[in-house]
């Protein structure tokens, strides 16, 4: 017959089944505050991101999504040397809509302007196509290509243009110094994008072509304005738009200069070369020519093509005339898009 187990033996058993169950009890819990504390962290990651995100979209919509690198540098200096050689142009901002406003240089992108900011460049001293343009208003480029305005900037001195909202569009607005000195003093320079104008630049103007017109053709005796043009003029001036059209790609200026004879007060030859000028830009609009690429001046008896009449007919008023003749003149310079 079979042993009888021992005490010993059912005691361990049951004690081994006890610690299994204590073992087993005690895990429980500890994997269970662990699956908690993951649990946890799952939900603050969510809760963080979503936090992120929220925050960014806020930004997003009272800027905009193109007006996220609000990156400013140094505030405005007190002054500016200019480079010898060189025109200074100071573009600035101080408020306004309408997201980052694009500055142009013939074409040439200089920089994006957020209310607050202001960037300077050194430009060649010789006329100058600006234009603005709102960051996505201008997709199909044709405000950088085409529009502005010309702009005279003098040689060694800075030209001041505030940035404003006309009408949902940014324009340019020429100031003086003593306004913008103490507009742009609490401004910083707007640094987030580089530049493309060309680094090295040709400031000497590329003449493309040149027409000189004798006036005694053009005008009758003395006039200026339009009713008073000659037939043999206005057929020289159709003549030299039809010419001049084909180098209207290659043309960022249109130069219209108008002189007289030494004869006379230099004042009245002043306005009367002026009005001359400003009388063959007309013709030249009408013929096709954009306004915003004609410059007419009035130089009145200076830069003569020929001198001494006068002294060479001192009582011979016809003798001078004729010799004068070349003196009364109006030209047309064709200047290249390398003055940038």
């Amino acid at each position: 017959m079979p042993l009888p187990r021992s005490n010993e033996q059912k005691i361990t058993k049951r004690d081994l089944m006890r610690i299994r169950l204590r073992r087993f009890t005690r895990a429980t819990p500890e994997k269970q505050e662990e699956k908690d504390m993951q649990k946890t962290l799952r939900t603050l990651k969510v809760v963080l991101i979503a936090a992120l995100l929220g925050a960014s979209a806020a930004s997003n919509a009272q800027q905009g999504l193109s007006e996220r690198w609000q990156t400013f540098g140094a505030p405005a200096p007190g002054s500016e040397a200019v480079n010898p050689g060189w025109a200074g142009a100071m573009f600035y901002r101080t408020g306004g809509g309408g997201g980052a406003a694009n500055i142009y240089v013939n074409g040439e992108y200089l920089a994006s302007l957020l209310p607050g900011g202001y960037r300077y460049a050194e430009l060649c001293p010789y006329n100058q196509r600006l234009a603005a343009a709102y960051t996505g208003r201008d997709r199909a480029y044709s405000i950088k290509a085409n529009a502005g305005e010309f702009y005279d900037l003098p040689q060694g001195h800075v030209s001041y243009f505030r940035v404003v909202d006309t009408g949902g569009s940014p324009t340019l607005q020429a100031v003086d110094r003593g306004t913008a000195s103490a507009e742009i003093s609490q401004l910083r320079e707007q640094t987030h994008t580089l530049p493309r104008l060309e680094q090295n630049r040709n400031c000497s103007p590329e003449l493309v072509q040149q027409y000189n017109i004798d006036v005694s053709a053009l005008f009758k005796f003395d006039r200026s304005d339009y009713a008073s043009i000659l037939p043999e003029g206005k057929r020289q001036l159709q003549e030299i738009a039809a010419a001049a059209a084909q180098y209207r790609d290659a043309t960022s200026v249109i130069y219209i200069d108008g002189y007289t004879d030494p004869e006379g007060k230099p004042a009245y030859n002043q306005r009367l070369s002026q009005r001359r000028a400003q009388t063959v830009k007309r013709v030249m609009i009408e013929n096709g020519f954009p306004a915003a690429s004609l410059k007419a001046r009035g130089h009145g008896e200076n830069d003569p093509v020929v001198t001494g009449c006068r002294k060479r007919n001192p009582r011979n008023a016809s003798a001078r005339a004729a010799c004068d003749q070349p003196n009364r003149r109006v030209e047309i310079k064709l200047y290249g898009k390398n003055m940038h």
